[in-house]
């Protein structure tokens, strides 16, 4: 015979949660954020950066210094 572990229903599903485990939420959930922002930073401003750099001859092959293949 097995015994079943009844849950307490009389509250939400997140009221056990520790307040440590919504802290580690939140700080994952921020790093995310900030890490898709950055992303979303790299690829507005790499095309502005990279022709500022280059000589208009090496903008022709912009790809090419962007993101340059493996050797």
């Amino acid at each position: 015979m097995t015994t079943v572990t009844q849950l307490d229903t009389a509250g939400p599903w997140y009221a056990c949660v520790k307040p440590k485990y919504w802290r580690t939420l939140w700080g994952s959930y921020l790093g995310w954020i900030i890490d898709g922002y950055e992303a979303y930073a790299l690829v507005v401003a790499l095309p502005l950066a990279m022709r500022a750099l280059l000589t208009p001859e090496q903008v022709k092959t912009l790809p090419y210094y962007a993101w340059p293949l493996p050797e």
